[in-house]
């Protein structure tokens, strides 16, 4: 039976936008990917319908020891 790890990582958009910021965070999550962990899901915090922030939960197989 397959064991995983989770991970949260939470994403702030600058006050310009996704597009400026964006960026520094897809190069984190490709880096993530490489190190074997994948997207599960993702959802935004919103405040009288401005997004404050994107929670994105990833997960990866474990090794056995």
């Amino acid at each position: 039976m397959a064991v995983f790890e989770y991970k949260t990582l939470k994403f702030i958009p600058q006050k310009k936008g996704f597009v400026s910021s964006s960026f520094e965070f897809d190069s984190e999550l490709n880096r993530l990917g490489q190190n074997g962990w994948q997207v599960t899901t993702s959802f935004t915090n919103e405040i009288s319908g401005t997004t404050t922030a994107v929670y994105y939960t990833l997960k990866r197989e474990l090794q056995e020891k």
